[in-house]
């Protein structure tokens, strides 16, 4: 299992999560949403990676960054849905499926505007330690 996977198959586990951007499917979306896509839902793409490395290579452990881009009609519901994320995400630690997490950070960035779709954004920054196989 990917880190990327990992993180879907938490938020999807989320009732209070889900219960905004929906379970069948669940609204969250690598890099770009789909054409007219229903509000709210977040998009993510990963914005950094790291790999520790020792004098014999590799060591397992990764530091990765991700964006995720909170998306809804009003400013006011982007706001609330980057504010329900930071919650569901900071301080998560255990397991993502195989994947062994050290910590996750989440930290509200910035606001957008996308003039094409009438929609608002919000900017939640997601840091995730884990150790890859």
């Amino acid at each position: 299992m990917t880190i990327e996977e990992g993180l879907f198959a938490y938020l999807a586990a989320r009732p209070e999560i889900t219960t905004v951007i929906g379970s069948s499917p669940t609204r969250f979306y690598p890099v770009v949403a789909p054409q007219n896509p229903e509000a709210p839902f977040v998009t993510y793409a990963r914005a950094d990676s790291t790999r520790e490395r020792a004098g014999s290579g590799f060591t397992g452990a990764v530091e990765d960054a991700y964006n995720l881009t909170c998306w809804a009609e009003t400013y006011p519901a982007a706001a609330a849905l980057a504010r329900l994320l930071r919650n569901e995400l900071d301080g998560a630690s255990g397991w993502w499926g195989d994947v062994e997490l050290g910590s996750v950070q989440a930290d509200d960035k910035r606001d957008d505007y996308n003039s094409d779709l009438q929609l608002f954004g919000r900017l939640v920054v997601l840091t995730i330690q884990h150790r890859e196989a």
